[in-house]
């Protein structure tokens, strides 16, 4: 299952949470955890993702009606109804809107590792799901997995989500401290 490897408590959680389901796997990559979440119970599952790897087009010629892969940029596509919305890599998008895709899911399922400094998904992206009840929180050796549902609700932050804050505010990005012209990597600590 590549690099976001689950635990075995996190695979139960997954496959509760996304049978019978539609999801929406937004950064599906390679599609292996598109194909991974149909073949174990998902009704439908619909992948984005702006440069689909290779392997996804191996997924797509398997003829899965039930599975459907999109490539587009986040912010150039319409986000789409879902009962669960998936988010599982380990880049740092500062400028995609999320939320925009993640909001119209009933359940939200997060899977990565925050504590590294690599932030998978952006603050905007914690500052809204902060602000959803958490329903379950499975953290792993290699990555936590956090089940939020849509419903507001007011909690203080988990770990996963104070280590993102601390971390933007601790170490912001370069670039928005110093103007790209003027901006001497030596003096950046």
């Amino acid at each position: 299952m590549g690099f976001w490897a689950l635990n075995q408590r996190q695979i139960d959680v997954m496959k509760r949470e996304i049978k019978g389901a539609s999801v929406y796997d937004v950064g599906c990559g390679d599609a292996s955890l598109s194909l991974w979440c149909l073949r174990n119970g998902a009704s439908k599952v619909t992948g984005i993702d702006s440069h689909l790897k290779y392997q996804a087009f191996k997924v797509i010629n398997l003829g899965l009606s039930d599975l459907v892969l999109k490539q587009g940029y986040f912010d150039e596509t319409e986000p789409i109804k879902a009962d669960v919305g998936l988010l599982s890599w380990p880049f740092n998008l500062d400028q995609i809107d999320f939320v925009k895709h993640l909001k119209k899911c009933r359940t939200i399922i997060f899977v990565g590792n925050v504590f590294d400094g690599s932030c998978c998904g952006n603050p905007e992206l914690f500052k809204w799901l902060s602000t959803r009840r958490l329903s379950k929180r499975i953290p792993g050796n290699r990555n936590s997995m956090l089940v939020y549902r849509n419903r507001r609700e007011k909690r203080s932050f988990c770990p996963e989500e104070n280590a993102v804050w601390n971390w933007e505010h601790i170490h912001p990005h370069p670039d928005s401290l110093y103007p790209l012209d003027v901006l001497d990597c030596n003096s950046v600590i």
